[in-house]
């Protein structure tokens, strides 16, 4: 795409040639154009960490953006979070894909939150911040999502036990399989029950 072919708002993957010989190297980053007179672009994530299982083009700087947003309002924090992909599955009472996010609240707030409060404010944020969850939602390709509250310690255990602990690790975000909350969920022993498919 030449600079003068990029639109403002519109979100771009970095690929990389040199006269060295390297051709149209993914770099892996996701740029997003502010401004075209004059070019101006932000870092707005990692295209492997996005949601993009069904089509609705999540990025991980809107997840993270939408939580930030809601937990403010309500003075909550957040430890850490993960939003994975939960697929239809008739055999498990889901009809809906839907997104799932786990989330781990810092130890000591006042007002803990249910999963269904936080799943239905998350819902408006994400809905507000990308047009194609928007789409999707009100399209009827994507259920409402759920929310798993987890207790303290869960991610910290994820990350040892996977051996992505230290400093120069973090938590990802958001991904479009569901490698990683499967782990969680076989480490919080939960089982998806579909009498009770907001979370516990």
């Amino acid at each position: 795409m030449p600079l003068e072919g990029v639109r403002a708002g519109e979100d771009y993957v970095i690929l990389l040639t040199t006269p060295a010989g390297l051709v149209r190297y993914s770099l892996g980053d996701v740029v997003r154009f502010i401004s075209t007179e004059p070019p101006r672009l932000i870092y707005v994530g990692r295209k492997r960490l996005q949601l993009n299982a069904f089509s609705e083009h999540v990025i991980e700087k809107e997840v993270t953006d939408a939580l930030l947003v809601v937990c403010r309002r309500h003075t909550w924090q957040i430890v850490n979070f993960h939003v994975a992909p939960l697929f239809a599955d008739p055999y498990a009472g889901r009809r809906d894909a839907r997104h799932e996010w786990w989330i781990e609240l810092k130890p000591g707030t006042d007002e803990t939150p249910t999963g269904p409060i936080l799943a239905a404010e998350l819902d408006v944020e994400l809905q507000r911040l990308n047009e194609h969850y928007k789409t999707k939602r009100r399209g009827g390709g994507l259920g409402a999502p759920v929310v798993r509250l987890v207790i303290p310690g869960v991610f910290e255990h994820w990350m040892k036990h996977t051996g992505n602990w230290g400093r120069q690790y973090k938590m990802p975000r958001c991904r479009s399989d569901r490698a990683i909350a499967d782990t969680l969920a076989e480490l919080t022993r939960f089982t998806p029950d579909p009498l009770f498919p907001a979370g516990f």
